[in-house]
């Protein structure tokens, strides 16, 4: 009888372990925190192929003008923003691409001063799995 108790107790320990390393809200967010990466970054490769063949920030400043559709809701409850900071002071003009899910956010831009483009990645405080 004490072996059965024991033998049941360590299979609940392990299967206590593999419903932790296999738990299913954190895999449903890591996949679209995936979908939410996919996406922006081709935002940006889109955005980089606008601003190479543009020489103004206000021809690349919507997602209609960089040759995609807006992909806010996918994930669900995910947006995406393009926005444009032209600089009239100092004649820098840059255009930024956003990806948003909760906490966690991904964005690249665009330099059409000087036609570099800054590395895609995840913004700097925010949370992603």
């Amino acid at each position: 009888m004490v072996e059965l108790l024991v033998v049941i107790s360590i299979i609940s320990i392990l299967a206590g372990a593999l419903y932790m390393t296999i738990n299913p809200a954190t895999q449903q967010r890591k996949a679209k925190e995936a979908v939410l990466k996919a996406k922006t970054s081709q935002l940006c490769l889109a955005l980089n192929a606008c601003g190479a063949t543009k020489d103004s920030a206000l021809l690349c400043d919507t997602f209609a003008k960089i040759g995609v559709t807006d992909p806010t809701g996918d994930p669900p409850i995910s947006t995406y923003t393009l926005t444009s900071n032209p600089d009239p002071t100092t004649a820098t003009s840059i255009v930024t691409v956003t990806g948003t899910f909760g906490t966690c956010i991904y964005e690249c831009n665009f330099n059409f001063s000087d036609g570099s483009s800054l590395k895609f990645g995840s913004k700097a405080g925010s949370v992603c799995l």
